[in-house]
């Protein structure tokens, strides 16, 4: 049937005979599932080729048919009715953007004919996101280039044949000795925020990490909770049926609850499940769990939770509760696996560690930047004092270094001052002090050429 929007139909009718007799006719009609029918399914069940679609996931997808909205798919809320919001144009895609609770949103609109629209949205990447994501790239090149000299640097001393690891080590200590008090001070900043964010994000992570894993737990016991009474209550409604109709109703009771649902005897054998193929494949036994068991039937408890029960490699949660009837008695046993679990638990940490590593990254890029402007602060006064000593000199007039600041530095150019003052003294001192000399010497000569007239005047 080609008039379909968003799914496949087809439509069959199919006489019967009987030799030649015309027993009556048999009408067919297929009918394709929406585009998430998949996800009713564990992952186990679902073919490679259809696990893509997870890339998907960030998407919403929303079919208007004659400008009212068909169906729809994601986390986008579309309009019921379609009032110029999406034009598009036929048989080509049409990009807007719109802005909704704060979140900017891109949709790519296909317009097929008059009737028939789809609209595609994702939610678009902020910017605070772009920048911690490109300083993430920048971090990893500027770490990968420093890996990369250092391996050519020490490659290039371990090939030279007087060279080796002792006059590598001789050489990184004299080295050591050489490193300007600035780049001490950068490199004291950016170690002290670096080791600060690493023990406050693996706190941060080991909470988060065991609160979702709480919560997870929680949801999943009021959630059998909730099956349990409701099971209860259908089948003193109904009884407790085991048959085709019985399976039947069962899974209608796993449909409007959205869960997968087994049900055991008190002997833990499995009566009905949602899940057929799971145990038509050999892929779980057809029997409860031995722990499960031996909390409900032996010990007693009103519900049991196995948070890391395994199909394999494959780890799951399933909750159990028994199922009692109109005297209080139990005879069956409802179980709750939620498959999901581990897929659930590795995406939220995922994405938690992924925007962590983000935020970071960032915040190192600024830390470095600032440490290189918190050093040049700090060292900008010892630089203009080591340019006032190189201009001191003896013999002349030397200024002194003008300092506003009560501070430390404050008191070396004080002493600095004190220094150059007496200095000035001493040089005028000794100034004197040849002088006079000069002057005792001369007399001296004065006196002995007087004393001694020459030989030749006689």
């Amino acid at each position: 049937i080609n008039d379909t929007f968003g799914y496949q139909n087809y439509f069959g009718i199919i006489p019967i005979f009987d030799k030649e007799n015309l027993l009556g006719t048999l009408v067919i009609e297929l009918k394709s599932q929406q585009n998430d029918y998949n996800s009713r399914f564990p992952e186990l069940l679902i073919e490679g080729k259809l696990k893509s679609d997870e890339d998907f996931r960030d998407y919403s997808f929303a079919f208007y048919k004659d400008n009212k909205l068909y169906s729809q798919s994601g986390k986008f809320t579309y309009p019921m009715v379609n009032t110029n919001e999406f034009e598009g144009v036929s048989n080509n895609v049409v990009f807007t953007s719109e802005d909704t609770n704060n979140v900017s949103y891109s949709h790519a609109i296909r317009k097929y004919d008059n009737s028939k629209l789809i609209v595609i949205t994702k939610e678009k990447m902020p910017y605070v996101v772009r920048l911690a994501t490109l300083s993430f790239f920048f971090l990893v090149f500027i770490l990968f280039g420093i890996v990369i000299y250092i391996l050519l640097w020490i490659a290039k001393n371990l090939a030279d044949s007087n060279a080796g690891w002792f006059n590598i080590n001789r050489y990184l200590m004299i080295n050591a000795n050489k490193i300007l008090y600035k780049t001490r001070i950068q490199f004291s900043v950016v170690l002290s925020v670096v080791a600060t964010l690493l023990i406050v994000g693996w706190t941060t992570f080991s909470y988060i990490k065991e609160e979702y894993l709480k919560q997870q737990k929680d949801s999943i016991r009021e959630k059998i909770r909730k099956v349990q009474l409701s099971y209860e209550k259908q089948i003193l409604n109904l009884g407790l049926r085991v048959d085709d109709t019985g399976e039947l109703q069962f899974n209608q009771f796993a449909d409007v609850n959205a869960a997968y649902l087994n049900l055991y005897d008190i002997n833990g054998k499995l009566l009905l499940t949602s899940l057929r193929k799971m145990y038509d494949y050999g892929i779980l036994e057809k029997r409860m769990g031995p722990v499960a068991f031996i909390n409900l039937s032996k010990l007693q408890r009103s519900e049991f939770l196995n948070p890391s029960e395994k199909i394999g490699t494959f780890t799951y949660a399933a909750a159990y509760a028994p199922i009692r009837n109109a005297q209080n008695q139990t005879v069956a046993y409802i179980g709750l696996p939620y498959y999901a679990n581990e897929a659930d638990y590795e995406a939220k940490i995922g994405l938690f560690i992924n925007t962590l590593i983000n935020i970071y990254a960032l915040v190192f890029v600024l830390i470095g930047v600032l440490a290189v402007f918190l050093a040049n602060q700090i060292t900008s006064p010892l630089t203009f004092i080591q340019e006032n000593i190189k201009r001191t000199k003896l013999g002349q007039k030397n200024q002194p270094i003008v300092w506003h600041r009560q501070d430390e530095i404050g008191l070396l150019i004080k002493e600095y001052n004190k220094m150059i003052a007496a200095l000035e003294v001493s040089a005028t001192k000794l100034a004197r002090s040849e002088r006079e000399s000069a002057w005792r010497e001369m007399a001296k000569q004065v006196a002995h050429e007087i004393k001694n007239p020459l030989t030749p005047l006689k």
